[in-house]
């Protein structure tokens, strides 16, 4: 590797990318191979890179035809060795952070905004958040295409944290990152598994492949690290590694004890609280913050008073105008958790709408179907993200999990029970609202806090949450 960064630095390299678009003066290309049958291969945009300026690209094996050979770097293999020389041409920026990853299939996101504004209302400092919701330290605010971002622009960003003042930082880790080496060459002082259930099968093949690589992240850390895990959750570990457990029977849990009240559970003692929140998993992805905390070496006593002044998560069960709500949920099991909170918080009907992202897990379609047909009432089936997928034929593939036949649009009363297909999101959303009675709650669930839709390679202005305010002020 030694040879490899004075390589870079004798053509004054101070950042790469895998993008070649951004490819330019001092910014190398990383020519990675395609991570499943049919994505990009690098190595096909190599000369666009050179064409934009990079002064050397990143691939293994021989170069391109046509390639001039001084400039192309050699690395092997890629995946492993480029994020380390991310790293080091970023200064190795997690060896000054306290980095807390939380990798699972839900809970990510909410876990992390928990924790950062833990530590900011405790500590008094910006701390670092990376993840669905984009980039936050400080007044820092920046979008992201990535659950965890790339190594060439996961390395830069962590040291223009460091760079600011930031010393920690927490950031999600999707299962593709474990895979595609985006989290090597990190240095973790706090690792955290919220939950396992169904996702990403379309990437990782089945789902004891999806867990396996779940469990991996959380095995290779070192020694130092400290680990969180639900209670249940088996990974073979040093002997020496410092586990702190989540769930009933766990070093953290958590008994309902009334309306937004809850009575917690930790190694300091147990103390009731009322907290900005509304459903028990959501406390569960709170004690999870909380052991992240505690692991980082914070005071229990001096967090618990703090939970009850934590801001909202964006798109994560939020309350957005009087009678609905918005939630990323987009798996069966998130689903299926989500409708058993809320079914006893209406007096009236549970109405969801709800879709399928495309270019995913094809298989989770049906289940989650199955999973809405359970506890909602009226349930409107519409489009998600289709991506580069046929909207109707995503559709298609859902609806195939409801057991009963679908209704009428033209025959819906106040008090119609059962599903019907809308593809039109926007419609979608408008026509549940339409149909929510005083005692009604309407719940828009898979997209959250987006503020696109993506739409045969196009993203267009979309936010679930904007669609209700604009239905509030002006009634359908």
């Amino acid at each position: 590797m030694d040879n490899h960064l004075q390589r870079l630095k004798s053509f004054q390299v101070v950042e790469l990318c895998e993008d070649s678009r951004r490819a330019g003066p001092q910014r190398a290309f990383v020519a990675v191979p395609p991570a499943t049958l049919g994505s990009r291969d690098g190595r096909d945009y190599a000369h666009s890179a050179l064409e934009l300026g990079a002064p050397l690209v990143l691939g293994e094996g021989e170069a391109p035809p046509g390639f001039p050979p001084d400039r192309w770097l050699r690395c092997e293999p890629i995946r492993q060795l480029y994020p380390r020389l991310a790293a080091a041409l970023a200064g190795n920026p997690s060896a000054a952070l306290s980095l807390v990853g939380v990798t699972g299939t839900d809970g990510k996101t909410s876990v992390s905004w928990l924790l950062s504004h833990l530590l900011e209302l405790l500590d008094g400092q910006p701390c670092g958040q990376i993840g669905t919701l984009g980039w936050r330290w400080g007044q820092e605010r920046r979008p992201s295409d990535f659950t965890t971002p790339p190594a060439a622009q996961l390395q830069p960003g962590l040291s223009e944290m460091v760079s600011d003042g930031v010393q920690a930082a927490v950031m999600e880790v999707s299962s593709h990152a474990i895979v595609l080496g985006r989290v090597e060459q990190l240095d973790f002082s706090v690792a955290a598994l919220t939950t396992l259930g169904r996702d990403h099968l379309d990437f990782h093949g089945d789902l004891a492949s999806y867990h396996g690589v779940k469990k991996s992240f959380l095995a290779a850390q070192s020694r130092h690290c400290r680990l969180v895990l639900p209670v249940g959750v088996s990974i073979d570990l040093p002997a020496q590694q410092s586990v702190i457990r989540v769930g009933s029977g766990g070093d953290f849990y958590q008994q309902r004890m009334g309306p937004q009240t809850w009575r917690l559970h930790t190694p300091s003692g147990v103390v009731d609280r009322r907290l900005p929140l509304h459903a028990d998993f959501q406390v569960d992805n709170l004690l999870t913050a909380l052991a992240i905390a505690h692991g980082l070496g914070r005071s229990l006593d001096d967090l618990l008073p703090l939970c009850s002044e934590l801001p909202p998560i964006p798109g994560r069960l939020e309350a957005v105008i009087p009678g609905a709500v918005v939630d990323f949920a987009h798996t069966p099991e998130a689903l299926t958790t989500l409708h058993q909170q809320l079914r006893p918080a209406t007096s009236g009907r549970l109405i969801t709408v709800f879709g399928c992202g495309g270019d995913r897990d094809q298989g989770k379609r049906p289940a989650m179907a199955r999973a809405v047909e359970q506890s909602a009432d009226l349930i409107i089936l519409t489009s998600d993200n289709p991506r580069s997928e046929d909207p109707e034929v995503i559709l298609d593939q859902t609806q195939a999990g409801f057991t009963a036949a679908p209704l009428d649009a033209d025959q819906l009363t106040s008090d119609s029970q059962g599903w019907l297909r809308v593809t039109d999101r926007r419609e979608a959303i408008a026509l549940a609202w339409r149909q929510r009675q005083p005692h009604d709650l309407v719940l828009v669930a898979g997209k959250g806090a987006e503020t696109h839709q993506e739409i045969k390679g196009q993203r267009h202005p979309f936010d679930d949450r904007q669609e209700l305010r604009r239905l509030m002020e002006r009634p359908c």
